[in-house]
């Protein structure tokens, strides 16, 4: 296709993600085709994701005031279920998901709705901050390592690929990253060509 592809980067710097929901396109998030591991390579079961899902919203709220914006309608779904979905077709068996702000109501739409994979909250008893969320987190997790992603962003990008590529590396962090034309807004990381 025409369109840039994901690239894996190793770094031991921090990233973080600012994504306008109702800027989602259906097209990319409803390809089966980036929801699978077309190579049928090995079983990602025991690998442990940890999804940061306890932050206030405050950019989405006018749009989202009802619930926390992980949950947020995209293509008539909320946004944390279809990163559970795409987990699940990857393999992936087990999701701590990082809560604060609005933990509750995420807990109780799971009971309510169920999920694809198994589910352990792990709720900050004071907002930690992107970090102290994965740090707290962690002290629930089986694997190692883990997998961390942003619960109100979604890269359909070759998990087993990243998996492979940090062991290969021996990395401390691996990132999964989005090409973007104009990195203004979302800031941008710069690579070699080793990664």
């Amino acid at each position: 296709t025409g369109r840039p592809r994901s690239k894996i980067s190793s770094t031991t710097g921090e990233s973080t993600s600012d994504f306008a929901l109702p800027q989602l396109r259906r097209d990319r998030l409803m390809d089966p085709s980036l929801l699978t591991d077309p190579a049928g390579r090995g079983s990602m079961a025991d690998l442990d994701v940890v999804i940061l899902v306890g932050g206030h919203g405050t950019r989405i709220r006018p749009v989202v005031a009802d619930r926390p914006k992980c949950l947020a309608l995209v293509a008539g779904k909320p946004l944390l279920h279809i990163l559970l979905d795409h987990l699940a077709r990857w393999g992936i068996r087990r999701v701590v998901l990082a809560t604060g702000h609005g933990g509750q109501l995420i807990e109780d739409h799971f009971a309510e709705e169920g999920a694809p994979v198994e589910l352990v909250y792990c709720r900050e008893p004071t907002a930690l901050g992107t970090a102290g969320g994965v740090r707290f987190a962690l002290d629930v997790t089986r694997s190692d390592p883990v997998l961390v992603l942003n619960g109100d962003s979604f890269i359909a990008g070759d998990l087993q690929q990243l998996v492979d590529f940090h062991g290969q590396r021996h990395g401390v962090i691996s990132m999964l990253l989005a090409w973007r034309s104009d990195g203004k807004r979302f800031g941008n990381v710069v690579t070699d060509d080793t990664g």
